[in-house]
């Protein structure tokens, strides 16, 4: 993660997720257990299963170390599982970040038909709207509409699809770029 803004967000959908489940305290963690290997379900048998195999990936990461699970290994469980591949939240990109946290709001609020939807489109859903904030920031809407309508025919970015999006920003950046490079250009060199 590269911004306090950002571990602040992710660390707030942690302690929500793990309030819910009781992996807060060691005795709520082994609860939690319990009642899963009792054959508890879950909400819905596909979420029953997601969380089974968080616990099955925490006890793996605890068996490694030669302890029982701890809460720490739980959040490492909902990396692992919601990336297919271990990783440090100080390693995750825009993408991942999006991924984990789209979990962890899902294992907070299970009933949310929001979560679910964004926990099945978290990655795409996250790059969609990185682009759109970038195009609506880096220049003035006439202008960046304008160039989409002559790339795409429509200048509603609720109706490009995100590789039109990402051309969109793409140019702009490239524009931006070239701006610059002019303008330094134009700058009177000072002799040294």
């Amino acid at each position: 993660m590269t911004s306090p803004a950002q571990t602040q967000l992710y660390f707030r959908a942690w302690a929500a997720a793990a309030q819910a489940h009781g992996w807060t305290t060691r005795a709520g963690i082994a609860a939690a257990l319990a009642r899963r290997q009792a054959g508890e379900s879950w909400v819905s048998p596909q979420l029953t299963q997601s969380l089974d195999t968080i616990h099955l990936i925490a006890a793996d990461l605890a068996d490694r170390a030669s302890r029982s699970i701890t809460a720490d290994d739980l959040r490492h469980a909902c990396h692992w599982f919601a990336l297919g591949k271990p990783k440090s939240s100080t390693a995750f990109s825009n993408e991942d970040l999006d991924r984990v946290l789209a979990l962890l709001r899902l294992l907070a609020q299970p009933e949310s038909i929001a979560n679910l939807i964004h926990h099945e489109t978290a990655g795409q859903d996250g790059k969609r709207k990185r682009q759109v904030h970038f195009i609506t920031r880096a220049a003035a809407a006439p202008y960046w509409q304008s160039i989409a309508r002559a790339k795409f025919g429509s200048d509603d970015l609720s109706a490009l699809t995100l590789p039109q999006l990402t051309q969109l920003a793409l140019t702009l950046r490239q524009r931006m770029v070239a701006r610059e490079s002019r303008a330094a250009s134009l700058q009177p060199q000072v002799a040294a």
